[in-house]
């Protein structure tokens, strides 16, 4: 609700008609079990349940088309029944977790025959994503809602609802008025600092304490300051940095080689995955699927540049790759639609639609050898 009533600040005139249609809600199951006379579940399906204590879910639970009565049934029929049920609706805003939201989108245009999803839905007009930044989702974000659409990110995890993006400028406020912030810079993990003290530009573990009985907990995940005033941060990654020669490469550094790459060979990433192996030596594999009309002009001259660029960003990588430690990485082009269909599967295979939070980076065997299955081009130079 914070971060919807900030967007209809900024521009009541324009914004308000969010509040006239109804929303569509992609929350993961609120019940799981009960301890005790208790339940417990996942917070988004929480949310979505009437609380005493939280009057305001009262007055917003009319707006929510939410998908908790499919919990159970595999998720092409979910979004089938969801395509279905929705048609003719006014859905004027959309909410879940990034993966979710996309492919359900996807989905819904792929089976209705159009290009934009606001073709079925023309009141559309606001996001809010979660669980995996939007920004490695800009490219299918465009292709399925259009150049011009509005979203914003929040932080949200099991352990509670932590910051929000609350306006169009990068980053998200922490909500200090319910949760205790406690930064541990990454470069001196025996320090805590309070949010007044911490540094633009600085990384930081987060530790919360909180009204669910959290205490100085570490979450693990980290978060880098982008501004104080206002504080506004941004996730680097969420505990899932490439360590396999000690060089704990991190997604921020993928991403940015990937994107130097694209600038250089003229390509579009839709999206990747960057698999790290030992077999038959010590590498990277990146599995990437390209836009159809963007190729690289050269795979050769792509990979060159990814590479190079982890060199220059990552100093123990380049070590690494200077002494033979780690040998050139592999690139695999995957067949266009690669990550709609294996993301779809996840949800099958993994369970809660709402819990999808696909890792870019892992060491993950399995995952290497589903994606083998879908490459269409492999170059791999460090392999004899």
């Amino acid at each position: 609700m914070r971060t919807t009533g900030y967007y209809i600040a900024e521009d009541p005139s324009r914004n308000a008609p969010v509040l006239r249609g109804t929303w569509l809600y992609l929350p993961a199951p609120a019940v799981l079990r009960h301890e005790g006379t208790t339940p417990v579940g996942y917070i988004t399906g929480l949310l979505t349940l009437p609380s005493t204590a939280q009057p305001w879910r009262y007055l917003v639970s009319s707006k929510y088309y939410t998908t908790l009565h499919l919990a159970g049934i595999s998720m092409s029929r979910q979004f089938d029944t969801i395509t279905r049920e929705c048609a003719g609706k006014d859905i004027t805003m959309i909410v879940g977790t990034t993966p979710v939201a996309v492919n359900l989108l996807e989905h819904m245009t792929r089976a209705s025959g159009v290009r934009l999803a606001r073709e079925l839905f023309p009141g559309l007009r606001f996001g809010i994503f979660s669980g995996v930044s939007p920004r490695y989702y800009e490219p299918r974000i465009e292709q399925v809602l259009g150049k011009h659409f509005t979203f914003r990110e929040v932080y949200s995890a099991s352990e509670g609802m932590l910051a929000a993006q609350l306006s169009s400028q990068p980053g998200m406020t922490p909500l200090h008025d319910d949760v205790f912030f406690e930064f541990i810079p990454v470069t001196n993990p025996v320090e805590r600092l309070l949010l007044h003290e911490v540094k633009k530009g600085e990384e930081y573990r987060l530790a919360i304490t909180s009204h669910n009985g959290l205490y100085a907990y570490d979450i693990g995940d980290v978060i880098r300051v982008i501004d104080v005033e206002p504080p506004r941060i941004e996730v680097v990654y969420r505990n899932n940095a490439m360590d396999i020669a000690g060089e704990k490469v991190t997604p921020p550094q993928v991403f940015s080689a990937i994107k130097a790459a694209d600038e250089a060979c003229r390509s579009k990433v839709v999206d990747f995955r960057v698999v790290g192996t030992y077999a038959p030596k010590a590498r990277y594999v990146f599995a990437i699927e390209f836009d159809a009309k963007l190729q690289p002009s050269s795979l050769k001259e792509y990979l060159a540049v990814l590479d190079k660029e982890l060199r220059r960003l990552n100093d123990v990588y380049q070590i690494s790759r200077s002494k033979r430690i780690l040998v050139e990485p592999d690139l695999w082009v995957l067949i266009p639609g690669t990550f709609h269909s294996l993301e779809s599967e996840k949800v099958l295979v993994h369970g809660p639609t709402g819990q999808v939070k696909t890792s870019r980076l892992t060491n993950d065997a399995r995952l290497l050898a589903l994606l083998e299955e879908h490459a269409l081009q492999r170059l791999e130079l460090g392999s004899d």
